[in-house]
């Protein structure tokens, strides 16, 4: 379920909406930029689907208008489709968004291509690939949700295409998280 097109959103709305209902201590700027620590709290990264795109925040200070429509669920079922992703904001320390696929309930081998010239991975450190979501309501990562695999892009020195086989295991969740990660200098 979407948050609502007009009207008053709170941040209990938005902490409902991103998964994080038992999140102590939310906030509204690391809730819109996903950041997350290695201190083990997790802001759930912000879902770049198409569906949303202008409906999650992209200006400072944050209106909390900026939320209406967005829709934390969407997901992509698996294409030949590129699909592009991007930081939400580039200037916060360890930003994340993702994309998010659903792979339905047979086991399978899916070629992800990642590919981007330097300036498309400008404040990107990582692409990571879950097998569910690495968060869970609290905020904390749960530890059984570890990247299955991960891509080591160093902000903008990523000037490549690179493949994977990804072997899908419907036992560990029927959805591929693909997360892009960026660092603190």
């Amino acid at each position: 379920m979407s948050l609502p097109a007009s009207g008053q959103i709170s941040l209990n709305d938005i902490r409902t909406e991103m998964g994080q209902s038992t999140h102590s201590d939310y906030s509204t700027e690391l809730s819109a930029w996903g950041a997350w620590s290695g201190n083990g709290w997790f802001y759930t990264p912000v879902n770049i689907h198409d569906n949303n795109t202008s409906d999650y925040p992209n200006t400072y200070p944050i209106p909390f208008s900026d939320w209406y429509n967005y829709d934390n669920s969407l997901n992509y079922s698996p294409s030949d489709t590129f699909r592009d992703m991007y930081l939400n904001y580039t200037g916060a320390c360890y930003s994340s968004t993702m994309t998010v696929f659903d792979l339905g309930t047979s086991n399978g081998t899916y070629d992800i291509t990642v590919s981007g010239s330097a300036s498309d991975f400008t404040g990107i450190d990582y692409v990571r690939f879950f097998y569910g979501q690495p968060w869970n309501s609290s905020g904390t990562t749960t530890g059984s949700y570890a990247p299955v695999h991960e891509i080591y892009v160093a902000q903008s020195a990523y000037n490549q295409t690179y493949s994977y086989s990804y072997t899908y295991d419907s036992g560990r969740g029927q959805k591929l998280y693909i997360v892009a990660t960026a660092g603190c200098y």
